[in-house]
């Protein structure tokens, strides 16, 4: 078993690290899987309070073989059952419903990563709660970040990765389009499908209707910029169905609402300079994410497809797991991970380098002979009598 001092003033952190996974959704239970097949943690238990997860082994809920894992319906049995070091919540968006369940697992030593929107950039949300948490963190010795792909990496980290290749930057644009038909239908929920034009406008935003987290991405770029917005502006508005089509939530109609637009821009001193373009909805065409920097020189980026929100997601977890057991303690923000979180804790294996940097590659079970030595010639003495 390795060990690993998180620091100098902080208990060892022990690899692999007994995790809890919390909430077992579509996305929950595509963690868990990933966790089961990682070398850093150890998955001992998760928590749902469903009937129809509680009780059951996680690895039947799954399709597999019987794990060991049960799935219990209270986290504190839990956590006195399993004294885990990290924990994985996949539950709400909001920092105001996850914020005791966070200061619970923080106060019994548990790290936590979180796929939680509101979490990426939780002073916004919530400041009071947010500086509670990472008080509890640095007295206890550990980490809360929250990771995903929007907020937590397309809109925000890899944005600020990309302003590193420019200078004097002006303006930041992103696109960003999702065909919900190849998501969860969760997510087509989330963004009205099927819903009345009236239910729509009166849901919208503020209450639980359209995508969380377009504010927290663009504070986290323009923090990373310098940069203080002065005012923030954000719209939704319905996509409707052309035609009848199939979706995962069901058959719509013509005229049936099939997602949403969103778009915000975020102003400094009054002049705009972040904008941000979001579409989610079922068979939305061209589906990518590109981001364009106005700055010298200017940067453009494009990805086909976009980022598969939903294993996207996954990877974002799993690649947060190293941050959250060896990082700094205290609440921390996505864009504060660097590209391989692994190397916080020397856990990247250095290869040995000929001096032009290339990779000395030999086959396995043969070493290098040692070069024979050099004979050494004794020197002639010059001959008696003769002067040299």
């Amino acid at each position: 078993m390795r060990m690993h001092r998180k620091d100098a003033d902080h208990p060892t952190t022990r690899i692999p690290a007994t995790t809890l996974v919390i909430g077992l959704g579509p996305i929950g239970l595509s963690v868990a899987a990933a966790l089961r097949r990682s070398d850093l943690v150890d998955l001992v238990g998760a928590v749902d309070p469903s009937p129809g997860r509680a009780g059951k082994d996680l690895g039947r809920i799954l399709g597999e073989d019987t794990w060991g894992v049960v799935v219990g319906s209270e986290l504190e049995e839990a956590l006195r059952r399993h004294r885990p070091q990290l924990a994985v919540l996949c539950t709400s968006s909001r920092m105001a419903e996850i914020e005791e369940d966070i200061l619970n697992l923080v106060n019994h030593g548990c790290s936590v990563v979180s796929t939680a929107e509101e979490l990426a950039n939780p002073v916004i949300h919530d400041l009071a709660g947010a500086r509670a948490i990472d008080e509890a963190c640095k007295r206890r010795g550990v980490v809360v970040i929250a990771a995903g792909v929007n907020p937590g990496f397309v809109l925000d980290r890899l944005v600020l990765t990309l302003c590193q290749v420019t200078r004097d930057i002006t303006h930041v644009e992103c696109t960003r389009v999702v065909d919900a038909n190849l998501r969860r239908p969760q997510l087509l929920t989330k963004m009205g499908a099927a819903m009345s034009p009236t239910l729509f406008a009166e849901l919208a935003l503020e209450a639980g209707v359209g995508h969380v987290g377009l504010r927290d991405s663009m504070d986290l770029v323009a923090r990373g910029l310098n940069w203080t917005l002065s005012d923030y502006r954000e719209s939704i508005v319905p996509v409707v169905a052309r035609e009848t089509m199939k979706t995962p939530v069901g058959l719509l109609e013509r005229g049936q609402i099939r997602g949403a637009t969103q778009r915000a821009r975020g102003y400094v001193d009054g002049v705009e300079r972040i904008s941000y373009h979001l579409e989610i909805a079922a068979g939305s065409e061209n589906a990518r994410d590109e981001i364009h920097i106005q700055g010298t020189p200017p940067i453009r980026a494009h990805i086909p497809g976009g980022c598969s929100g939903d294993e996207a997601t996954v990877s974002g977890v799993m690649a947060a797991v190293p941050f959250a057991l060896f990082a700094r303690p205290g609440m921390r923000l996505p864009t504060e991970m660097p590209p391989d979180p692994r190397a916080l804790a020397g856990l990247v294996p250095r290869r040995p380098h000929t001096p032009t940097g290339a990779t000395v590659r030999r086959p396995p079970g043969k070493t290098r002979k040692p070069a024979p030595a050099k004979k050494k010639v004794a020197k002639k003495k010059p001959a008696a009598g003769k002067r040299r």
